[in-house]
């Protein structure tokens, strides 16, 4: 841990890097780009060919200097070549998170550590070029997470907001109306991205004592619970594959152990993993069955340094590489996966990794939907009828058409009802599952 002690209220540890290459493989992206100090900590995938990231001085103690200038970094062609701006908008902050909808359209959070400069949310239109402030508050000093182009959260611990209209305004949720944070409990993160979930409607983070919160309508009410780990466990990232099955990291011991739920975060058990892990981002790989990524940063010595993975929500890890530190992790597929450098340390020295390796190991065979089940009317409105001719247990997933988790169930039976009526009109996407099979429809719902 190489910053002020006074950092651990929202962040305490900060990555470095260098690619070493194996069977699974990071590969070395945005070399040179960042002057010595500076580190990603934020970073979005948006698709195969555009990247964001944010990054700013890991050296420096709160509160942050006036005259400190925030990066932005951005590809769009996969991470061939990069462009570099520096956030003159926001002089005297930090940013911890990003999020794009496209190369010209990214919203950032803004913090200042109590230097006076403020707090919010910073948007541009035009690809980095010029930042506009969006929103001026507290609660856009830690996360930004949208849920499709309009609707938003923003939170820094109990200070939370949200937004209906793409962020051109955007509400303050009462805090009486927040779980109160313990005293002592804050949000605490290694990266922008792992640290807080979101899975179609649902929201979810960890603190600094062994709780995570969560919302099941874009932020605007909250609920907390314990995860058993106790008020000393550092809640570092959480991960989720849908509403129901997540798990999140603990750091305070010697090495990482988890826990896992399979309702949505109201009950967790602990895993202890089969031999020792030294992680501190995870994240669920789209596309396969329960495939976790993680990944150490700089809070382990560099004799402890991994990225690895496991098919079993921790209990069992496969190493990719070792002494090597990564900072925030997103994947889009088994095969599209980004990391970042959370620390460069001199010239020279990539700021990305890209993510050159294939997971499809977690991936389920994919059958035709048509020949073994039915769905009716299509289109429909309110509900459907899945008809099942496997006999074997199963499990659907509903996706929108931007790929978001919007709902989840249980095929008992080989004719099942599926009520649908939370959902607006538009293209989704219907996904069966089996312990060995995976089939998808299109369905369209009219109203």
């Amino acid at each position: 841990m190489k910053t002020s002690t006074t950092f651990l209220l929202v962040l305490a540890f900060f990555s470095w890097n260098h690619s070493i290459l194996t069977a699974q493989a990071w590969e070395d992206k945005a070399i040179g780009q960042l002057p010595v100090n500076y580190g990603v900590y934020g970073i979005d995938v948006v698709n195969e060919n555009i990247i964001w990231a944010v990054a700013f001085d890991q050296t420096i103690s709160p509160p942050v200097p006036a005259d400190h200038i925030t990066k932005i970094l951005k590809t769009t062609d996969g991470g061939a070549t990069w462009e570099v701006f520096d956030l003159e908008e926001a002089m005297g902050r930090v940013s911890y998170n990003i999020t794009a909808f496209n190369e010209n359209t990214a919203f950032i959070n803004a913090q200042d550590f109590l230097s006076g400069a403020g707090r919010g949310v910073w948007k541009t239109e035009d690809g980095g070029e010029t930042w506009v402030e969006n929103f001026a508050n507290p609660a856009g000093g830690v996360w930004v997470r949208f849920f499709n182009e309009q609707e938003a959260v923003v939170i820094n611990r109990h200070r939370i907001a949200t937004t209906e209209n793409g962020g051109n305004s955007w509400e303050v949720i009462p805090e009486e109306e927040i779980p109160a944070f313990r005293e002592g409990e804050f949000t605490i993160l290694s990266s922008g991205n792992n640290s807080c979930e979101v899975v179609g409607d649902h929201v979810w983070f960890g603190t600094s004592m062994g709780r995570v919160y969560r919302s099941r309508n874009k932020g605007k009410n909250w609920e907390v619970f314990d995860t058993g780990l106790g008020e000393e466990a550092l809640l570092l990232s959480v991960a989720f594959a849908d509403t129901l099955n997540g798990i999140v990291a603990e750091v305070a011991g010697a090495s990482t152990i988890f826990a896992r739920t399979r309702d949505g975060g109201e009950n967790w058990e602990t895993v202890v993993p089969d031999s020792a892990v030294y992680i501190a981002n995870i994240v669920y790989v789209p596309g396969t069955d329960s495939m976790i990524v993680g990944t150490s940063d700089n809070f382990y010595p560099v004799d402890l340094l991994m990225s690895a993975y496991s098919m079993d929500f921790g209990k069992t890890w496969q190493l990719i590489n070792d002494s090597v530190a990564f900072g925030g992790t997103e994947f889009l597929s088994p095969q599209i996966g980004w990391s970042s450098n959370g620390l460069i340390t001199a010239e020279g020295q990539p700021a990305m990794f890209q993510w050159a390796g294939d997971l499809s190991v977690g991936v389920r065979q994919v059958v035709v939907f048509d020949q073994y089940y039915k769905v009716s009317p299509n289109p429909f409105s309110q509900a459907f009828v899945l008809e099942n001719q496997l006999e074997k247990p199963a499990s659907y997933r509903i996706y929108n058409s931007n790929g978001q988790l919007m709902q989840t169930g249980i095929i008992s039976s080989s004719r099942t009802v599926i009520n649908t009526q939370e959902l607006s009109a538009g293209i989704y996407y219907l996904e069966i599952r089996t312990e060995g099979t995976a089939a998808t429809e299109r369905l369209i719902k009219v109203r």
